[in-house]
């Protein structure tokens, strides 16, 4: 499997005071065929500050590089449309997933793409281990290697924000306000291939408030029933 050029994806509604990070950590990679989209979405038809601080943010880092672009959406409602959208902007046909306030290690890429090329059965969605920053210490325990269908009947096995994984199958709904989960049980049951990496290649930043899942709308137990229960 050969892998060109990667397509990363920013989603940006509120977290400005992260983007700095989470760019810097594309651009330190040490694979460097790769292009950044930066949506902003979510303030209306001229982006407002929000999308003036995205751009100073991207021209101070980038300096001229054609790789990056900031993108106004003022037609996405919600982070799933943003997504969305971003994904039809994009180039390649392999795309990773950065959230705002998350950031790489600098081989983050680079193994991923030396992973793929190297195994057996090709992934259709590859993620990696993660380090937990911000108001938590530690790491998650997810699976490493490939992926049991059955896992995903039990908890998320995969960090958004490591996943690299081919476009034509990246598409959210906001279902239960969880649409990378959603996602994932949607495409491991149609049989998609998921895996891995046995090393801690993403940081994930954790918020106060989002040890758990607060929100009323997020309710993983009942996104598991909507899938598996039928």
């Amino acid at each position: 499997m050969i892998i060109s050029k990667i397509s990363v994806l920013i989603r940006l509604y509120n977290g400005i005071e992260y983007l700095e990070e989470s760019l810097k950590s594309v651009l330190d990679q040490t694979y460097a065929n790769w292009e950044v989209l930066i949506g902003v979405n979510g303030h209306g038809p001229t982006g407002g500050q929000i999308l003036i601080s995205a751009l100073e943010v991207a021209n101070r880092f980038a300096k001229g590089d054609s790789r990056v672009r900031v993108i106004n959406l003022p037609d996405a409602r919600g982070g799933a449309e943003a997504m969305n959208a971003l994904v039809k902007e994009s180039v390649s046909d392999w795309v990773a997933i950065l959230d705002v306030d998350d950031k790489w290690y600098p081989e983050k890429l680079m193994e991923q793409v030396l992973c793929i090329r190297s195994l057996m059965l090709t992934p259709d969605v590859i993620g990696t281990q993660c380090e937990y920053i911000g108001d938590m210490r530690g790491s998650p325990k997810v699976p490493s290697g490939y992926i049991d269908v059955n896992y995903f009947k039990i908890e998320n096995p995969i960090i958004n924000s490591s996943v690299l994984i081919r476009k034509n199958l990246l598409h959210y709904t906001d279902l239960y306000n969880l649409d990378d989960y959603d996602l994932w049980c949607r495409l491991a049951l149609e049989k998609c291939v998921f895996y891995n990496i046995n090393s801690v290649l993403t940081y994930h930043r954790v918020h106060k408030d989002s040890y758990y899942n607060s929100s009323r709308k997020q309710d993983p137990a009942a996104l598991r029933r909507h899938h598996f229960s039928k």
